[in-house]
């Protein structure tokens, strides 16, 4: 997200647009972020600055500077918030055994509590929950073949959504009734060349 800047020295900056209109708002300025960033209903919107990768807050009417609330993990990139805006799911490296693996974790917004972790060996990309909260979505990567999985935050079994036998999966969204998946996939082609210098 960029916002304006002088001649020869680009800026970034979160922009609020609203819906089918060029007016927009500047949140926060000259901070490198993430792609990711969600509003909530309660009008405040959560991000990850590219830096330190940690999560902010500012409200959404620009009355307020941004608030660190998330600063103690290795995030892998990425956030989505529950629909009741109360909770976040960020994924994360976590060392299991000496060993660094990837989870999915539950922060509740307005608690200093520890995040609860749910086991995300295959994660990939992405994290979403499902339009119930019940869920998050993410997806997968096994053996360069990509899938989303749909993990149940109360930590019972995970299933796969998607049975897909090849490509990978670039990006994903669930519909808003949660009964429609629509996903990016693809693959990178590479090709090894040999250079001779003539003689």
């Amino acid at each position: 997200m960029r916002a304006p800047g002088a001649p020869g020295s680009p800026s970034q900056g979160l922009l609020a647009v609203p819906s089918r209109s060029s007016y927009s708002r500047l949140l926060h300025q000259n901070r490198p972020f993430r792609a990711s960033a969600e509003v909530l209903a309660n009008y405040r919107v959560y991000y990850q600055h590219w830096g330190d990768r940690h999560i902010y807050r500012v409200p959404l009417d620009a009355s307020g500077k941004g608030e660190e609330i998330i600063g103690t993990q290795d995030y892998l990139g990425g956030l989505s918030v529950s629909p009741d805006g109360k909770m976040l799911a960020v994924p994360v490296h976590e060392q299991v055994h000496r060993e660094a693996t990837a989870r999915i974790a539950l922060f509740q917004v307005d608690s200093s509590n520890p995040p609860r972790m749910l086991d995300a060996t295959l994660y990939a990309s992405k994290v979403q929950f499902t339009p119930d909260g019940k869920s998050v979505a993410y997806a997968i990567g096994e053996k360069g073949v990509g899938n989303v999985w749909v993990q149940p935050i109360d930590g019972s079994a995970g299933r796969a959504v998607t049975d897909f036998k090849s490509e990978q999966i670039w990006s994903f969204s669930l519909s808003p009734d949660g009964k429609n998946l629509a996903v990016l996939r693809g693959h990178w082609d590479s090709d090894v060349v040999l250079l001779q210098e003539s003689k």
